[in-house]
């Protein structure tokens, strides 16, 4: 009688070792599976803003985000582990939230792929060999902020986003609502949970200086302009070099602002976060 593989449907899959012996093997697609289960209610919007990113987990679908899950991912070299438990740098990431979106996907894939990681509750607190994240809106800050989140909402303060092990947020990425300080509300979230050893992912596919939160307070443009301890990471090979958007403002003799021109890469100097 033939077995057919729970995952893709196909006959079961099976390998041929070095002593001869045959074995079954995982499917290829349970690594995109198995994934699914990792992607908290926060982060499940996202996918659905882009058409060719399948949302199901039938095998047609699994094959389709097979195809467009990137080999390897530098999110991956920001993650150690350091006495049993798991240290996160802080980056500022470049690129589109579709291509952050697969980045992480094989994120999540080579990091709780082989069982040594345990995933919990984005609103628990991670103790060793557990790991979690939050995918944090505008929206959610706003009200933690304000102490306005609704009652279903497993954070209710400020102080509730200091528990997850990474917070990822899309700078620039906000929802439409009036609040002249949000960049001052992101700026005491990223300095508290650096100051309790956390780390956040700021993501943006634009110039810092297009972004709400940036127009909105000039010290968390000079904090992610002039932190050392931030590194970049480059998604999009088609990008603009990244270093533009963290140039220095300047005046010119009307005393009008604006970016630095580079010249060259020869020439130019940046500011390295």
């Amino acid at each position: 009688m033939a077995w057919d593989c729970d995952v893709c449907g196909e006959s079961i899959h099976y390998t041929k070792l070095d002593n001869g012996k045959i074995v079954p093997m995982q499917c290829p697609l349970e690594q995109y599976k198995t994934v699914r289960s990792f992607i908290t209610p926060e982060l499940q919007f996202l996918p659905a803003r882009f058409t060719d990113i399948p949302l199901d987990s039938d095998p047609e679908d699994l094959a389709i985000l097979k195809k467009i899950v990137p080999e390897t991912t530098p999110l991956r070299d920001f993650v150690k582990l350091k006495n049993k438990t798991f240290s996160v740098k802080s980056a500022l990431v470049t690129g589109s939230l579709r291509t952050f979106y697969l980045h992480f996907v094989r994120f999540l894939i080579d990091f709780y792929g082989d069982n040594s990681v345990h995933f919990i509750e984005s609103s628990e607190i991670a103790m060793a060999k557990q790991f979690n994240y939050l995918w944090l809106s505008g929206t959610l800050l706003k009200d933690c902020f304000f102490r306005d989140t609704g009652p279903k909402s497993k954070f209710k303060s400020m102080s509730d986003l200091i528990n997850p092990s990474l917070v990822i947020y899309a700078l620039g990425d906000i929802e439409s609502y009036t609040m002249k300080n949000r960049g001052d509300i992101l700026l005491e979230l990223l300095t508290s949970r650096r100051s309790h050893g956390k780390s956040t992912w700021i993501v943006y596919s634009k110039a810092l200086s297009d972004c709400d939160e940036v127009k909105t307070s000039e010290n968390l443009r000079l904090y992610l302009t002039s932190s050392n301890y931030i590194p970049k990471i480059q998604l999009d090979e088609n990008e603009e070099d990244p270093e533009v958007f963290a140039s220095p403002f300047s005046e010119d003799e009307s005393g009008k602002r604006g970016r630095i021109k580079k010249v060259s890469k020869s020439t130019s100097t940046y500011n390295y976060l």
